[in-house]
């Protein structure tokens, strides 16, 4: 395909937003309010899977926390 008709297809073709607005605009608004809780989710859902592997895994033991805890409640007291 050239360049010139692939302009012709985007001129005469609505943008991506245009065909949501499109889709979207004959619902209620208790159901626009429900599709963008929805696109919301899937956008956390995927930003969590995006950034997963850059949590690191938790070595320390209960009674290390509970140490430390107990060591930071002595030196508040001081």
């Amino acid at each position: 395909m050239s360049s010139a008709s692939l302009k012709v297809i985007n001129e005469t073709e609505p943008s991506t937003l245009a065909k949501i607005v499109m889709e979207v605009e004959p619902l209620s608004e208790e159901e626009k309010k429900l599709m963008l809780k929805q696109v919301r989710m899937r956008k956390a859902v995927l930003m969590a899977e995006k950034l997963k592997g850059a949590v690191l895994s938790n070595d320390i033991s209960m009674s290390e926390i509970v140490s430390e805890q107990k060591k930071m409640h002595k030196e508040r007291q001081k």
